[in-house]
């Protein structure tokens, strides 16, 4: 991407990053960098095909979708690492492009629209953390993957 498309993409507001914790069942991040080819592994398929709703939650707070956050300790908690013995963690990074989005205060599916700003509880919503939900897997494309270790540290 150009620096001039970057600058204008940048100062789009229904452009935004995102963080999406998801399953990992190989060893990407921890001395690898080439996708796997388990189907487990969900983070090595997103890489590989982009974002699908084969696994979205009927029951999600915001209906089935592709969820996000700003918060990276939220997408943490859904970093799991499957049969995968490693200190090592992966969340992505994602650029999301919100078309129409609704700000939702409570639990529900929302109406027409591309996708929703969940509103946290300061901002008289239901959220501890704001949660981005996505209904449509292209306007969701991962951009990055961020490797740590919880170490030290202990999500809420």
């Amino acid at each position: 991407m150009s620096s001039s498309a970057a600058r204008k993409n940048a100062k789009d507001p229904k452009l935004k990053l995102r963080f999406h914790g998801t399953q990992r069942a190989c060893r990407i991040g921890a001395g690898s960098l080439d996708p796997c080819d388990n189907d487990e592994c969900y983070v090595c398929g997103i890489l590989k095909k982009g974002f699908t709703l084969d696994h979205a939650n009927l029951r999600a707070m915001f209906g089935p979708g592709i969820y996000s956050t700003v918060v990276s300790s939220k997408a943490d908690i859904y970093a799991k690492n499957h049969h995968v013995r490693s200190h090592k963690h992966v969340i992505l990074l994602c650029g999301l492009d919100l078309g129409t989005p609704v700000t939702m205060y409570a639990a529900g599916l929302p109406g027409p629209c591309d996708s929703v700003e969940g509103a946290t509880k300061a901002e008289g919503g239901a959220l501890e953390y704001r949660e981005t939900v996505v209904y449509d897997p292209a306007r969701i494309k991962p951009i990055g993957l961020v490797v740590y270790t919880r170490e030290g540290w202990t999500p809420r």
